[in-house]
């Protein structure tokens, strides 16, 4: 059993006005800190859920727009005139020009940063 000396706290009855105020502006303190630290983390998860929601719409435009450049390739195929055989047309440009548009077109190179 350990005696009076080693347990230095007084009992409720011993409290001063002063320790109380002390002791209450700890208190107020640590739940201020708590409060703070709680509303970091939750700013940082609605920032982190903000940037999935932002990644998720980033890849569904690049899915998007790969698409898109999938069906202008798609359109834009190589041809061969059957009376040519060493030269290759664009089979969508020679239909809407009524000419005949060697392969690779402006689009495609275009499409390929080479135009």
């Amino acid at each position: 059993m350990t005696g009076p000396s080693s347990n230095p706290r007084p009992h409720v009855d011993q409290l001063t006005d002063d320790m109380l105020d002390q002791l209450y502006a700890e208190r107020d303190t640590y739940r201020d800190a708590w409060h703070s630290a709680k509303d970091r983390v939750r700013k940082h998860n609605t920032r982190a859920e903000l940037a999935e929601a932002d990644r998720d719409g980033w890849r569904e435009r690049a899915q998007g727009y790969q698409a898109a450049i999938a069906r202008v390739r798609a359109l834009h195929e190589q041809y061969r005139f059957g009376g040519d055989e060493t030269t290759d047309y664009c089979a969508h440009c020679n239909q809407i020009s009524g000419g005949w548009v060697p392969y690779p077109c402006p689009t495609l190179r275009a499409l390929d940063g080479t135009a």
